[in-house]
């Protein structure tokens, strides 16, 4: 039993660390600015936007330029 409940701690701290290094990886360097709606717009028409990121009040919406 005690050699069952180590592997399966290695392999959970393996697994931890590897989503750690992951989410740091891809969420690190996002620099993001919030903007009221006329600003947004100008913004769009003189083509400053990258991406679009909008956060409703009950989960995320992601909204990306393809």
């Amino acid at each position: 039993m005690n050699r069952i409940f180590r592997n399966t701690l290695f392999y959970l701290i393996i697994f931890l660390v590897v989503i750690g290094v992951v989410t740091y990886i891809n969420g690190g360097n996002q620099n993001s600015e919030q903007l009221n709606y006329t600003q947004l717009m100008d913004n769009l028409e003189q083509g400053n936007v990258e991406k679009i990121q909008l956060r409703p009040e009950r989960g995320i919406l992601e909204e990306e330029e393809c």
